[in-house]
This record gives structure tokens, C-alpha cells and sequence, in this order.
């Protein structure tokens, strides 16, 4: 009965004097969660979830999921029998059905992480029973009579509304949720997806508003946490959740805003417009967000929410394929990254946001990501003409300036321009954690290693469930002689993600320059373990050998590495370092002229790496770095 929505939050409410004894449980047993009947010392507003969903089967099927002579016998097949399907009682939708199964998850963990995520699903769910114009008017009248209830829960007792006192004690400050996709089709992830990520980026673009970032926002994908916890490990105050469905040229978006202190509902809305107007509900939601955070908007803020960079729908739609394929970070990925980006410019030659996701793309291969045998040498070119192409048509795009000083000091070794640009990048995008962590990585080239990790920092606050942030934090500890401090860093986002090679390559250097050559070996072993074609593990694993005294071993890996490099495309840098690791200088110069040459991804990282400082006072090392405009 609608009387037990509330009874969860009324007991956390009470706080340490609770409403029943230990052992007691409390409400009616047709509709009491499972950690109710077992009388848990800790519940909350999923398990008044879990009563909704429970009216709502009633309402569907004519009777509670779950039945019984007794309370004792309805308890017991609630904890031991698997939730009922609807669909076996009478016809009803898919969709309606996954909603109300999630909320009757046997674990809180199992349900959605509020009941407001719970309410947008049958939202869209409604929606989609109107229009599809199904057979049976009382589901459609079930649905909103729980949509109604809930709301009323919320307002009275779900979520009693303390956002001034919640939003005093932390800065504004949000994380978008991946959007779910109801569309009922996997095809469509990439569409919710994008959106989400658009969100983001609109977000951020507003003066005083923290916005996690796509990364860690997207760790929480499909997983039912609470959003307290989801607070707590991005830092924000509030959490901004929601579902899409695109039907044909319809778009349908229900969206809401909740404390990450306690789940209140700050705001809410839903939009059912033409999908040429997607550009229209992303302003309109940030307006919205920005509203309820008491935030004022400057008029470039209000611009930049308000811009439009295309009327294009397939154009867009694309767009968003070439942003899934992208953030897949692997070859197949940024090959098909490309080849979308392409197709969205064909389709609309002046939408800025699809040449900044080619320039990112193309810059995935100037790096060694892209997969292939092409030199890096032959991607900052299509890059750069790429980000300046974006920069003419949008000048107020953060991350186009930001790629572009990346590729000026890399590709070019300009780096009083670079250093331009990532300052406008800066200005223009404050909040947003690849600019802050590109420019970090500039400074750390140059040598300004305090500069860099505070940098780094903020973008790890930006992202923090990031592990490319940690990575490269350990990478410039590295190269301030600060070994140990460097290991950390290394773990941590290993920590983030087991598979992060990068990070077993990270500790292999640490491990190898402080001396441990076990360790280092070990690491790099299990970095090959991830990327099996990687030269720089591979180099790596030579370095050790050969600064341990085993020469034979470090030169066999030397051998092969050159010889395929006869018939491949090996970058110089690797081979470059076994040299120094065996204390050829000659050879060392000579591949390090060829990195230079060509342009081979982070030669400029010698500059200040610790396996170069034998050459320090030899002048052709000196003329070298002159060549990429740095200081002996």
C-alpha cells in the first residue's frame, strides 16, 4: 500500500533511536523489501523503492508478487523465490516489465540507485505504452497512478527537500549519469551515450560549475550505486540522471536532478520534441541545472549553452558514432572514429565538433594508438589542419585549442605558441579535465614539474576515476627523480582499471631507475601481458636487463626490434633508449636524430628523462634539443 512508501526513509530518519526493535520488522508484508523482513539495521529510500515496484505489480498482475497464508510465508518467498515475471500473468510490455524487475531486485545494489531513476524509466515507459496505443488502457493507468504516488513520496518523506542546507556545504558541482537508452535497442547505445557526453561538455562550459567528467561519470554505467556513494567518489554535490528514447525523427528525454547527500530531487523534466531539437533540450537541461544550483550564467555562458553547431540530424548521429568508436582507445576504434568523423563533415562541412573529434582521432595515431605501420609523422599534419579547421568555425572551443598547442609542441616544437594556445584552451575550459591534463603534460616536457602535477591534480579531481590522469601523474614524478613518489601514482590507476597497461609500464620505470630490477621486470612482463605488440614494454624489459649486467638478454630484444623495423614501422624512440640503457652514445644519437626527424611520438620526453642524462654534456645531444627548440 502506498502508506509504506516512506517507511525506509522514516527509520533512516530517525537515526540512531529507531522505529522497531532489533529483530522487529516494520510494514505491511505483501509490499516490505527484503531487508525490511529481515529486520537489517540499515535501509533506504530502495527499499521504499522496492514497495513501489511491489503496488505497481498489484496494479499490473491483480495481485502482489509475492502471496501467502501468513507473513512468515509471504517473507519466505520473498527471500528464497526468484522475482515473478509479469509477462506470465498478462500481456505486458518489455520495457515496463525491466523497470519494475530492477526495483524488485532482491539486493539494494540490485535496484535502481533512486527512486527517481526508477520513476524515469516508467516515465518512458508510459510514453511509449501512449504511443504505441496499447490494448490495455488500465497498464497506462497503473503507470501514471504510480508516476503520481512517487511523486507524492517524494515530497513526502522520500525525499523531504533540504537542497539549500545540501547545497551550502559544497560548491556547485555535478555529475551527468549515462543517460539509459529505452529505445529497447543496443543499436541506439551509442545515441544516449552521446547525449550524455554533449551534456557534459555543455555543462562545462559554465563559469563556477564543477562537472565530473565523461570518464568517471561513465564508470557508474549499468551499475545500480547509490548516489551518495557516486557523490562521495567524484566529489560533486549533485547528480544529474535520465533516460533517452529516439523513435524515428522523436526524441523523448526524461532528466533529474538529485542531492548526492541524500538522493533529494532538486529538479526534473521531460521533453518530447522533433530530434533536429536535441541541441535545444541540452541547452534547456543545462539552464535548468544551473537554475537549481543557484548559479548565475554570464552572457558568453548563456551563448555557449545556446549555440547550435549543426541542423543537421545525420551529420549529428554520426557525430555521436565517431565519439563511441573513440572512446573505445584501441585501433579498431579510432579507425572507425575517422572514418564517422569524415562522414559528419561530408554531411555538413561546418560542424565545428566533428573536426575536433577527427583532429582527436587523427592525434590517436600520431601517438601509436591507432594500430598500423603508418610513421607518426603523417598524422599531426591531417590533426592539425583538422583542429584549426574547428578553431574558424567555433574560436570558443576549449578543446580545439588544446589539441592544437599539443601538436605544436609535438609536431612542430613550438612552444611559445603552444604555450598560447593552452592558455586560451585554459580560459576557455577550466573545467574540463583532458585540457587541464594535456596542458599538465606540456609543462612536465618543458621541465616545470610543480607547475604540471598541480595540473595534473586538478584534472584528477575533474576525473577522477580516470587512470590515464594517474598514469601520467607517475610518468612526471618519474621524470623529476622522485621514484617512489612515482609508484602510487601507478598503482592508482591500476587500481582504476587492471587492464591499464600503461600503468604496469609506469611502475617498470620507477622499479628499473630506483635499481629494483625484479620488480621492474615483473611489471613490464605483465604490461606485454596487455599490449603484446608495444615496443616501449619491450624496451623497457631490455633497459632492465641490461642496467642488471645481463647485456646478451638486452641486446637479443635490441636485434629483434631493429629487424622488424626494417620491414614495419618501428618508432626510433625505444630502440633509442636499449642504446642508452647499454651506454652506446653514438647509437643513441643516431636513433634519437632519426626520432627527431620524423617526428616520432614523444621524442620530446628526452628532455628531461632520466636514461638520457649521460648525454647531457655532449653537444650533439645539445644541438638535438636545439633542434626541437628546447634548452640544454
Amino acid at each position: 500500500m502506498v502508506a509504506d512508501f516512506g517507511i525506509a526513509l522514516a527509520v533512516s530518519m530517525a537515526g540512531r533511536e529507531r522505529l522497531t526493535e532489533t529483530g522487529l520488522s516494520l510494514g505491511t508484508p505483501a509490499y516490505m523489501s527484503p531487508e525490511q523482513a529481515s529486520a537489517e539495521p540499515k535501509v533506504d529510500g530502495r527499499s521504499d523503492q522496492y514497495s513501489l515496484a511491489c503496488v505497481l505489480y498489484e496494479m499490473l498482475a491483480g495481485e502482489p508478487p509475492y502471496t501467502g497464508p501468513t507473513a512468515q510465508a509471504i517473507i519466505a518467498k520473498r527471500l528464497t523465490e526468484p522475482i515473478p515475471h509479469l509477462t506470465t500473468v498478462r500481456q505486458v510490455p518489455t520495457a515496463v516489465e525491466a523497470a519494475v524487475t530492477n526495483a524488485l531486485g532482491k539486493a539494494p545494489a540490485d535496484r535502481f540507485a533512486t527512486v527517481g531513476a526508477f520513476i524515469a524509466a516508467l516515465t518512458a515507459s508510459a510514453s511509449r505504452v501512449k504511443r504505441t496505443r496499447w490494448r490495455s488502457p488500465a497498464v497506462l493507468t497503473a503507470l501514471v497512478a504510480v508516476t503520481l504516488a512517487a511523486a507524492w513520496g517524494l515530497t513526502h518523506g522520500l525525499g523531504t527537500p533540504r537542497r539549500a542546507a545540501a547545497l551550502d556545504r559544497e560548491p556547485g558541482s555535478v555529475a551527468v549519469l549515462p543517460f539509459v537508452n529505452m529505445s529497447g535497442d543496443a543499436a541506439n547505445e551509442y545515441f544516449s551515450d552521446g547525449m550524455t557526453e554533449e551534456l557534459i561538455s555543455t555543462l562545462s562550459r559554465v563559469e563556477g560549475l564543477k562537472v565530473a567528467a565523461r570518464t568517471s561519470a561513465f564508470a557508474f554505467k549499468g551499475k545500480n550505486t547509490d548516489v551518495r556513494d557516486i557523490g562521495r567518489q567524484l566529489g560533486v554535490a549533485t547528480v544529474l540522471e535520465g533516460s533517452v528514447r529516439q523513435t524515428g525523427s522523436r526524441l523523448r528525454v526524461a532528466a533529474r536532478l538529485v542531492s548526492a547527500s541524500d538522493g533529494d530531487q532538486l529538479w526534473s523534466e521531460e521533453y518530447d520534441r522533433e530530434l533536429r531539437d536535441v541541441f535545444a533540450v541540452q541547452g534547456d537541461i543545462a539552464r535548468a541545472i544551473t537554475a537549481a544550483l543557484r548559479l548565475r550564467l554570464s552572457g558568453a555562458d548563456s551563448a555557449a549553452i545556446s549555440r547550435r553547431p549543426t541542423t543537421n540530424v545525420r551529420a549529428y548521429n554520426l557525430y555521436l558514432l565517431g565519439r563511441h568508436h573513440w572512446n573505445r582507445f584501441n585501433p579498431e576504434g579510432a579507425q572507425k572514429s575517422v572514418e564517422y568523423f569524415r562522414q559528419a563533415i561530408a554531411e555538413d562541412s561546418a560542424f565545428a565538433p566533428a573536426y575536433v573529434g577527427l583532429a582527436n582521432a587523427y592525434g590517436l595515431f600520431a601517438e601509436g594508438h591507432g594500430g598500423g605501420d603508418v610513421p607518426s609523422r603523417q598524422f599531426f599534419p591531417l590533426a592539425k589542419r583538422a583542429a584549426a579547421r574547428a578553431l574558424e568555425l567555433d574560436p570558443s572551443n576549449a578543446e580545439a585549442w588544446s589539441v592544437l598547442g599539443f601538436l605544436h609542441f609535438e609536431y612542430d616544437f613550438d612552444w611559445d605558441e603552444a604555450g598560447k594556445e593552452f592558455a586560451r584552451a585554459v580560459q576557455l575550459g577550466r573545467n574540463v579535465a583532458i585540457v587541464r591534463g594535456q596542458y599538465a603534460v606540456y609543462l612536465a616536457m618543458l621541465g616545470r614539474f610543480d607547475e604540471s602535477m598541480a595540473e595534473k591534480r586538478v584534472a584528477q579531481s575533474l576525473d577522477p576515476l580516470t587512470p590515464v590522469f594517474f598514469g601520467d601523474q607517475g610518468y612526471t614524478l618519474i621524470s623529476a627523480g622522485r621514484y617512489d613518489d612515482a609508484l602510487p601514482e601507478c598503482r592508482k590507476a591500476l587500481e582504476l582499471d587492471p587492464g591499464f597497461g600503461p600503468g604496469h609500464r609506469c611502475l617498470g620505470r620507477a622499479h628499473m631507475l630506483a635499481g629494483r630490477y625484479e620488480e621492474a621486470l615483473a611489471e613490464y612482463r605483465r604490461a606485454i601481458e596487455q599490449m603484446p605488440d608495444d615496443p616501449r614494454a619491450q624496451s623497457g624489459i631490455a633497459q632492465t636487463y641490461a642496467r642488471a649486467g645481463n647485456r646478451p638478454a638486452a641486446r637479443r630484444i635490441l636485434d629483434s626490434l631493429v629487424t622488424v623495423s626494417r620491414t614495419r614501422y618501428v618508432s626510433p624512440v625505444p630502440i633509442a633508449y636499449i642504446y642508452a640503457s647499454l651506454g652506446d652514445r653514438d647509437r643513441t644519437l643516431e636513433w634519437l636524430e632519426r626520432a627527431v626527424g620524423e617526428r616520432a611520438g614523444w621524442v620530446v620526453d628526452i628532455y628531461k628523462a632520466p636514461e638520457m642524462d649521460f648525454l647531457r654534456s655532449d653537444p650533439r645531444f645539445v644541438r638535438l634539443l636545439r633542434r626541437m627548440g628546447l634548452g640544454a
